[in-house]
C-alpha cells in the first residue's frame, strides 16, 4: 500500500514540476480571500485520485479541491495535491503533496512528498517514520530557549490574527527563533526529522495535517490541538513538538487559545 501511495505522490509531483516556475502555463482562481487554486493543483489531484481509485476501489476520497463534509465514511484517503499553493504561484521553493489513509477517524498511513528536493516522508502506524527510506526521529532538545519553532499565519481566520500575534510575541520571548514556510505538511515532517523542534498553527484543514500528523507522531513527536487534546485533524489547531518542549509550548498557547 505504501508503495502505491508513493507512486501516486510522485506522479502528482511530476505534474507540479512540469508547470513550476512557468506561471503562464497555469490558470489561477481565487476560492476565497488569500486562498488560491491552480490548474496544476487540479491536474495533480486528478492523477493521484486515479491511481488510488485504480488500486483501492471503493475507498472514499477527501481531496482539497473536491467537496467534503465531516460525515466521512469509515475508510478514506485525505489528499492535498499541492500544499503551499501560494508559494508555488510565486515560485517560492517550498511546497509538497500530502496523502493520508484514515480508518474509523484514525490516521494509519501518511506520505508527504517534496518534489523539488525529491524527499519522500512516509509513516505507517506503529512502524516509525522515514525520509527516503531512512528512519527519522525528532530532536531531543528540551530547553525552550534553544528551540527553533515553525508556525503559520491564520490567513483563513482573520478574526484570530490579533490574538495569534499576542501568542506569537509571547512565545518568541521563550524560544530561539521562529520560521514560517507556508506548507503545513512539511512543517510537520520537519519536526519529525528534527529540522525544527516544534510547529504550531490554526485555521488548517484535514488535508493540511493528516499525513504529516502520523509522520510526526511516528517520529516521536507529541501532537495535540491547542487544548492538549487529540482533535487537531478536524478543529484545525495543531501543536506538534518533541517530547521535551511540547508541554512548555502548550502552556503558552493555552493562555491565548484555550477553549476558543
Amino acid at each position: 500500500m505504501i508503495d502505491t501511495v508513493c507512486k501516486a505522490a510522485r506522479e502528482g509531483g511530476r505534474i507540479l514540476l512540469s508547470h513550476y516556475n512557468k506561471i503562464d502555463s497555469i490558470s489561477i482562481n481565487t476560492k476565497k480571500a488569500n486562498d488560491f487554486v491552480t490548474s496544476a493543483d487540479r491536474a495533480s489531484e486528478k492523477a493521484i485520485v486515479e491511481i488510488l481509485k485504480e488500486n483501492f476501489p471503493g475507498h472514499h476520497i477527501m481531496a482539497e479541491e473536491d467537496e467534503w463534509d465531516n460525515n466521512s465514511p469509515s475508510v478514506q484517503w485525505i489528499i492535498d495535491p499541492l500544499d503551499g499553493t501560494n508559494n508555488y504561484i510565486h515560485s517560492f521553493p517550498v511546497f509538497a503533496i500530502s496523502i493520508a489513509l484514515e480508518v474509523e477517524k484514525e490516521i494509519l498511513l501518511g506520505v508527504v512528498y517534496d518534489p523539488l528536493r525529491d524527499e519522500m516522508f512516509t509513516a505507517e502506524k506503529g512502524k516509525g517514520a522515514y525520509l527516503n527510506g531512512r528512519k527519522i526521529e525528532t530532536s531531543r532538545r528540551d530547553n525552550l530557549k534553544h528551540a527553533l519553532v515553525a508556525t503559520g499565519f491564520p490567513f483563513k481566520w482573520p478574526e484570530y490574527f490579533d490574538i495569534y500575534m499576542e501568542c506569537f510575541s509571547d512565545m518568541f520571548k521563550h524560544i530561539s527563533d521562529m520560521r514560517r514556510t507556508g506548507a503545513a505538511s512539511l512543517d510537520l515532517c520537519y519536526t519529525s526529522c528534527g529540522r525544527c523542534d516544534a510547529y504550531w498553527e490554526l485555521g488548517l484543514s484535514p488535508w493540511d495535517i493528516a499525513a504529516g500528523s502520523i509522520i510526526a507522531k511516528e517520529g516521536g513527536a507529541v501532537i495535540t490541538d491547542f487544548n492538549g487534546e487529540d482533535n487537531h485533524i478536524y478543529n484545525g489547531k495543531v501543536l506538534v513538538a518533541n517530547k521535551g518542549i511540547h508541554s512548555g509550548l502548550l502552556e503558552i498557547i493555552k493562555k491565548y487559545f484555550s477553549e476558543k
